[in-house]
């Protein structure tokens, strides 16, 4: 439609940006299309920006009335589309923490009105050098329990460049007052990615020398309680649903071998039909690659 890269993000921002200042999810069709018509402006419907972010997947129209009768509703499609664009209104990329944003993560009732907002930020904070959302908010009643939330919800999404000394101490705070089974559930599924701090080579470190009685407390029991309450979503059946379905030529040696090393881990289960279906996931990895196979033993 002509429309540059550039403004296209602009507009989708004022958008946001309009929604968080009425608090609202949903805005009339003719107001989004007035807003979007100041930054593209356009005298055919298909040339509009309005029909163009509809078409891309971007905006959805939902039927809805008002005082005139009917008429349609404009949200996101995608609801974290709505709350990364509104991260940025609140804190534009290369910029620091405003006052207005500090001003909102104190406040617990406007937390709990923008859950997905507050994921997002706990994600951009430390990406672009910030520090950890726990941090940014003031100590209160009300504060703690959901950011803490939101940091450990952000572990799968962190690379070495975002994992401080203080996302460790945080990390380990955490665990130290649960248990550190609940961080399996977090982990185990980045456990072939070769970029986070805690994959499988982390936990391969922290188990093999571990005395067995204490291992078999602290991951075999687990990984059989895993088996018995299975589920399709559950961090364990989608490393082993990863490993039989993935298409092995397109992974890294790297990703290959961590992956194997997380499979290898899991033979220590005592359900031996679960035992017998890793054994087949961990065999299509390495069976064309000895050099692979004997650096896994190793």
């Amino acid at each position: 439609i002509g429309c540059a890269d550039s403004v296209v993000r602009d507009a989708v921002r004022d958008i946001a940006a309009t929604m968080l200042s009425t608090s609202t999810l949903q805005l009339p069709e003719r107001d989004v299309r007035k807003r979007l018509l100041e930054f593209h402006p356009a005298a055919e419907e298909s040339k509009c920006l309005y029909r163009a972010l509809l078409s891309e997947g971007i905006l959805d129209e939902i039927p809805g009335t008002d005082n005139l009768g009917p008429a349609n509703l404009v949200r996101f499609t995608f609801e974290r589309v709505w709350d990364y664009f509104l991260s940025i209104h609140l804190m534009p990329v290369g910029g620091a923490p405003s006052v207005v944003l500090k001003a909102c993560l104190d406040d617990w009732r406007w937390r709990r009105q923008h859950p997905g907002l507050i994921q997002i930020l706990a994600i951009r904070l430390p990406e672009e050098g910030h520090g950890e959302i726990v941090d940014i908010a003031e100590p209160g009643e009300h504060n703690g329990w959901d950011l803490g939330r939101a940091f450990l919800d952000s572990i799968p999404w962190r690379t070495v460049k975002t994992w401080s000394n203080r996302t460790e101490e945080l990390f380990m705070r955490i665990f130290a007052h649960s248990s550190w089974t609940q961080a399996l559930e977090h982990l185990l599924p980045v456990s072939a990615n070769t970029e986070h701090p805690r994959n499988a080579e982390w936990l391969h470190a922290y188990l093999e020398p571990m005395p067995l009685e204490r291992r078999d407390c602290e991951w075999t029991i687990w990984l059989n309680e895993q088996f018995r309450w299975e589920s399709v979503d559950g961090p364990v059946a989608r490393v082993i649903r990863l490993a039989e379905t993935c298409d092995v030529g397109l992974l890294g040696r790297k990703q290959l071998l961590l992956l194997a090393t997380t499979l290898a881990w899991m033979l220590t289960t005592t359900a031996v039909a679960r035992r017998n279906r890793i054994s087949f996931a961990l065999a299509r990895l390495v069976r064309n690659d000895t050099a692979l196979t004997a650096e896994l033993v190793q």
